[in-house]
């Protein structure tokens, strides 16, 4: 099954950033820099977004349940929202998703993904931020979607809006293994993306009317896609609309999934029958046709790695970063791009462990997360530690690592 699968990868072009397809010309693949932000330390991030109202904020949530805003440079010294009381923060359990109404600026509308106390289960809520002050209303909380996840394990997270006003929400599958998996039941939430519409704000949610399985009654009618592991950071194209997904693999391939604009959804990534293009919990499954396999992938080295997701670069400071995406692997500590050239898909390491800014230990490198700025600047969060414990911290989060120094920094090309 596994020699059929790839088959069908390498007809479609998909492996030809491996060798299987020739594409058109040579991309120029640009030389990066990475710039220190703010010199701050943060605990545990996992968000960084800005609210598109014209303020020039960036938003930076930690997982024990804060929000903080950087302005000029500067981390203002109030949280933007405290919901530390009801967020259970361990293992990769906390605060871990943050997106802002595309109406912000006259709504005043964000939602956030958190893990609840004191059972874990997964909560997307929508909250309000005061009108005068600009801050986020803790006591303003309208929850909106809730899921049992009994294991602190693959949580998912992100949280974004489409092109087409509707809020996307990637959940993980718990840590499951086996057949029946969470992440190919029809019915419940865990493994998916999810699709919602929450324009309004004065209902919870509603279901948008062209979901792919919103007339089948076997399926949650939510669900947008199915078949991931975990999730943990997806993104649109700005641009083009496109969709990519940096999804965690098991223990042998992290993977990239990519879904054009205009899709009808309905797409199942594979999961747990396939991990990328390696077949994993194959028992009783035939229909290998039905899946759609990632545009990119790697193996672990050393059987460590966990893919951190990341955005395509769009505007007109940078050229030569123009339409590339940019991801990451945790852990491994390299940055990598990945851009459509032709039919083919290229991708190329750009910074390697051994040339990401670090100022006290070139090889000591672990990046959390991505975000992007309204000017389209690409910015992350990384954290510094030392490499031993990286199989701890491959697990997303751990609160044992508090003590990590944290730091912002921003992705320029170098001319």
């Amino acid at each position: 099954m596994t020699q059929r699968f790839l088959f069908a990868l390498v007809c479609a072009g998909i492996i030809s950033a491996r060798g299987c397809l020739v594409a058109a010309e040579p991309i120029d693949w640009p030389t990066l820099d990475l710039v220190p932000v703010v010199t701050n330390s943060f605990s545990e991030p996992t968000t960084i977004t800005h609210a598109g109202d014209g303020t020039g904020r960036l938003f930076i949530e930690e997982q024990v349940g804060l929000i903080w805003v950087i302005q000029s440079n500067s981390v203002l010294p109030q949280p933007f929202l405290d919901i530390r009381d009801r967020v259970l923060s361990e293992y990769e359990r906390g605060l871990l998703g943050l997106a802002f109404a595309p109406d912000y600026k006259s709504t005043g509308h964000f939602y956030v993904f958190y893990t609840r106390r004191p059972d874990g289960a997964l909560v997307v809520s929508r909250f309000l931020a005061q009108t005068n002050t600009g801050e986020g209303l803790s006591d303003t909380e309208q929850l909106l979607l809730t899921n049992s996840h009994p294991f602190a394990r693959h949580n998912g997270g992100q949280l974004a809006f489409g092109p087409d006003g509707f809020l996307y929400i990637g959940t993980g599958d718990n840590g499951a293994l086996g057949i029946p998996h969470p992440a190919q039941d029809p019915r419940g939430f865990l493994g998916k993306l999810l699709r919602i519409d929450v324009r309004g704000g004065t209902t919870s949610y509603a279901v948008p009317l062209d979901n792919p399985f919103v007339t089948d009654p076997n399926y949650a009618p939510e669900i947008w896609a199915l078949g991931l592991r975990n999730p943990w950071r997806f993104s649109f194209d700005r641009l083009t609309g496109d969709l990519y997904i940096g999804d965690v693999g098991e223990s042998v391939v992290e993977e990239i999934d990519y879904q054009a604009a205009g899709s009808p959804g309905g797409q199942n990534y594979g999961w747990p029958m396939m991990e990328a293009i390696h077949s994993v919990f194959t028992e009783g499954f035939t229909n290998f046709q039905s899946l759609t396999p990632p545009v990119a992938w790697y193996f672990h080295s050393f059987s460590l790695a966990a893919v951190t997701g990341g955005y395509i670069y769009r505007g007109p400071v940078e050229p030569r970063m123009d339409g590339i995406y940019f991801y990451a692997d945790s852990p491994n500590g390299w940055v990598r791009a990945l851009k459509r050239n032709g039919l083919a898909w290229e991708d190329q390491v750009l910074l390697s462990p051994g040339t990401i800014y670090n100022p006290n230990n070139l090889t000591n490198r672990y990046i959390s997360t991505f975000g992007r700025m309204k000017a389209a600047v690409f910015i992350w969060l990384t954290i510094l530690g030392d490499k031993s414990t990286s199989f701890v911290i491959r697990e997303r989060f751990g609160r044992q690592h508090s003590r990590l120094r944290v730091e912002l920094l921003k992705l320029e090309w170098r001319p």
